[in-house]
């Protein structure tokens, strides 16, 4: 079979599905569409359990964008799999699959039975040809036969399953190599990764996002769920002293997260200097809040954009540049065969 040209990254995020078509244009990627959808507050979710309903969602959102491809990608939640980094001394290539399978076996919180492991090398330590490294990656059976449910009830082929972390690296560290904190805010959750040389060292989720955000504005300010949605989009548009307040209840989860992280990562690896903070995801927005990391953490934050490796008309820039923070992981996925 033929392989398509054109690559459609999915998120099914709890907060809405997103999907990102990109066209191979002379080895660039060209934006062919997008489209997502919007749950309300009382409609997110945190599992993909209702295959049924999410595929058919997943199937409006690409007839509304216009897909062309049926061809599709899509990434498992940092927070559903379990990830880790080994390292293994004088170990012979016929010896390490069986090596990865016993360690996974003791630690992860996936039953053995229900266990796909996925494992790749990541290199060996300068001066130290003795030592192997992987990157390994374990997901239950059960979520894995869900994803192909939705799929193949939306119409569409799952070629390729991957992290979600590997995803937001693609799309917005490319070939940056540099030590660096990648902070992707959902609606129910944020992500907290430590990238260094494409491969995420350190990948943790901690269960504060932008509906956190909402339930602070209900109970200082007294509103309704409704009007408190209203009042958290107007932020993204208004800066004043009082949002840091309110940021405050959002990041503090964030900030001993990214505490914890950046001493564990000092400790196991000593790989350099993290420079940088990167912020993505849907409630990343507000104004301020990279400022009020970069002053609770020390590192430089900002939001970052992920269309950076992507053709675009002009005239779309605006519009992306608003949405962005939402397809990090999307246009991440449409990426990773492009070569």
């Amino acid at each position: 079979m033929k392989k398509t040209l054109d690559y459609l990254g999915v998120d099914l995020g709890g907060s809405g599905v997103k999907v990102v078509q990109l066209s191979s244009q002379n080895g660039r990627a060209k934006l062919a569409t997008y489209g997502f959808s919007e749950r309300a507050p009382k409609d997110i979710i945190s599992s993909v359990e209702d295959t049924k309903s999410i595929a058919m969602e997943l199937r409006e959102v690409c007839d509304k964008a216009g897909i062309t491809t049926k061809q599709a990608i899509t990434g498992l939640p940092v927070a559903e799999v379990f990830s880790t980094i080994f390292s293994f001394t004088g170990i012979k290539q016929k010896e390490l699959e069986f090596a990865i399978k016993d360690k996974v076996t003791k630690l992860s919180p996936i039953p053995a039975e229900d266990m796909v492991i996925d494992w790749k090398k990541i290199g060996e330590e300068k001066g130290n040809t003795d030592l192997t490294r992987v990157s390994v990656t374990v997901a239950s059976k059960k979520l894995i036969n869900n994803y192909l449910k939705i799929f193949k009830i939306a119409g569409l082929e799952l070629m390729n399953l991957e992290t979600e972390a590997f995803a937001l690296i693609r799309s917005l560290l490319g070939k940056d190599k540099s030590p660096s904190f990648i902070i992707d805010i959902g609606s129910l959750k944020s992500n907290v990764l430590i990238v260094k040389e494409g491969v995420p060292f350190i990948h943790r989720s901690v269960k504060t996002g932008g509906q956190k955000l909402s339930d602070v504005i209900v109970s200082k300010l007294g509103l309704s769920s409704e009007k408190a949605e209203f009042v958290k989009k107007g932020l993204s548009i208004q800066r004043t002293e009082s949002i840091k307040v309110l940021l405050n209840d959002l990041i503090g989860p964030i900030v001993d997260e990214i505490k914890y992280s950046q001493e564990f990562y000092e400790q196991q690896y000593n790989h350099g200097i993290i420079e940088k903070i990167i912020l993505t995801g849907g409630s990343s927005v507000f104004p301020g809040l990279p400022e009020l990391l970069m002053e609770k953490t020390g590192f430089r934050a900002f939001l970052g954009d992920p269309w950076t490796r992507v053709i675009y008309p002009n005239d779309l820039r605006p519009v992306l540049d608003r949405i962005g923070p939402k397809f990090s992981i999307a246009i991440g996925l449409s990426l990773r065969d492009m070569g």
